[in-house]
């Protein structure tokens, strides 16, 4: 099988790509630590590549604090709109992502980078657009010497009715409600929708999600 590196948060939506590119891709998955909110989210990841025996490195960077004022950085902050972006913006995130994640297949021989980005149900967020990705692996495979590596989205036009839709179709909806981490605050109180605060734009978003989905059945 071909090799692909999924770039695995331990959220609802990179958990539903790693089940994705399991079906057709020899996967290894890339958790990155960078200093972020909370660990909880990298705890689920690590679990969850256990139970399903996907190898897993988890990258433990310097924190990107001292260059970058995010609500996903500071717990302090209270996370609120801003003047263009909500305050969980960080600039260049998904670029240092890619990036890490392309040194890592150049190494492995994988041709294949995964990531949950989506611009249907998201926060206005400029690297979770199709421009975006597709520039990300033609200036990869420039760093690289022409060797190609395709980044791929697989939920990047999901809502996230769509997205439990697909998770439920390959039957890992369980994992997902039970197992995964998207709250911005790291809260574990469980709802029918999944672990959260219900409070935070990220759980708002995964609860109208679910609603959406259920009202589908």
């Amino acid at each position: 099988m071909n090799k692909a590196v999924v770039l695995f948060s331990g959220g609802q939506d990179s958990t539903t790509c790693l089940a994705w590119a399991k079906k057709d891709y020899e996967v290894y998955a890339l958790t990155i630590d960078y200093g972020q909110r909370h660990s909880k989210e990298v705890d689920c990841a690590r679990k969850i590549a256990k139970e399903w025996h996907v190898p897993l490195i988890v990258y433990e960077m310097p924190s990107l604090a001292p260059l970058v004022q995010s609500a996903l950085l500071d717990p302090d902050l209270e996370i609120k709109d801003g003047d263009k972006f909500p305050n969980t913006f960080m600039p260049g995130r998904n670029m240092l992502f890619f990036t890490l994640a392309g040194a890592y297949a150049y190494q492995i021989g994988a041709h294949h980078v995964v990531g949950g980005m989506s611009q249907t149900d998201y926060s206005g967020y400029p690297d979770c657009r199709r421009g975006f990705i597709t520039a990300c692996s033609v200036a990869m495979a420039a760093a690289l010497g022409d060797y190609w590596i395709e980044f791929l989205a697989p939920l990047l036009y999901k809502s996230k009715a769509k997205t439990f839709a697909l998770a439920e179709k390959m039957g890992i909806l369980k994992t997902v409600i039970g197992s995964t981490m998207t709250c911005y605050e790291g809260k574990g109180e469980i709802f029918d929708w999944g672990m959260g605060c219900a409070k935070c734009p990220a759980c708002i978003l995964r609860k109208k999600g679910w609603e959406e989905f259920k009202g589908t059945q």
